[in-house]
């Protein structure tokens, strides 16, 4: 007898099907035909929403005074009238950021500048060696599509791939023929058809 079940489970090990494993009627897995397949409840429906992620990010709460503790202000008024603009992050932080390579080689990194960053850079420089006493090493680093030939290039190269994503462009601008698309470092290309 044991042999026999010790045989049976080996055979099962071989064939990948495990033993006292069968295939089920249709009538012995259904309920009885009025029975329904799901009770729908609204009451419960706050237990759901605790676990949904929010669909927006929220407003930050007011403060009693800024800085708060963690050194987060609220962004002023109006921006100035510049060539440029670092837009802030989802989150409402700016997009300045502390990089260490190399064990001791420290560099700042400023992210989501719209417009003219070289103005940028310039204002940096002209800030930090009033502070220093010394000009400081900047780099400013643009993706190689905001540059205008490769940008037509890449934008050829986009419609003969994907035209559709061409069409998207030029018709969220509202206008008929042409349309705005906006690279990564702000650079504004106009799309013509």
């Amino acid at each position: 007898m044991a042999a026999n079940v010790f045989r049976a489970s080996l055979r099962g090990w071989r064939t990948g099907v495990l033993p006292g494993c069968r295939t089920r009627w249709l009538s012995q897995t259904q309920g009885p035909p009025n029975y329904p397949s799901f009770v729908e409840s609204v009451d419960e429906y706050r237990f759901v929403e605790r676990l949904l992620p929010p669909t927006s990010i929220p407003k930050p709460p007011k403060h009693e005074h800024y800085p708060t503790p963690s050194g987060w202000e609220p962004p002023r008024g109006a921006s100035p009238d510049l060539p440029y603009f670092v837009r802030r992050s989802r989150m409402h932080n700016i997009p300045v950021y502390k990089d260490i390579t190399h064990g001791n080689r420290q560099m700042t990194v400023i992210r989501k500048v719209e417009g003219d960053i070289w103005a940028l850079q310039k204002d940096v420089e002209d800030f930090l060696s009033s502070l220093l006493g010394k000009a400081p090493i900047t780099q400013t680093y643009s993706s190689p599509c905001s540059r205008p030939d490769l940008s037509w290039w890449r934008l050829r190269r986009i419609q003969i791939t994907q035209p559709c994503l061409l069409e998207v462009f030029s018709c969220s601008a509202g206008h008929r023929g042409t349309g705005m698309l906006t690279s990564a470092s702000g650079l504004i290309l106009p799309l013509e058809r």
